[in-house]
């Protein structure tokens, strides 16, 4: 579970910092391209969250890494889209 939350964790921190520092970078023309930081915050924190969720479930580790793997992915394809 320890894995779930430091991810989770760290998530948290690029989500916050990219929300307070990316408006400041794209006035400036730095950090146009394919990598979000918000893209990436959100997934960390889903794949971190999912995984605390079907652990606690009493599920295997192994599905707590498939399906926060699989959520994660899906958030952050959203995440870019939106």
């Amino acid at each position: 579970m320890t894995v779930f939350l430091v991810v989770g964790g760290l998530g948290l921190v690029v989500l916050l910092a990219s929300l307070v520092f990316g408006d400041v970078f794209e006035s400036i023309g730095v950090g146009e391209g394919g990598f979000s930081g918000i893209a990436a915050g959100v997934g960390s924190v889903v794949f971190g969250a999912s995984g605390v969720i079907v652990l606690n479930s009493h599920l295997a580790t192994v599905w707590a890494y498939v399906i926060g793997v699989g959520f994660a992915i899906v958030a952050e394809a959203l995440a870019e889209l939106l």
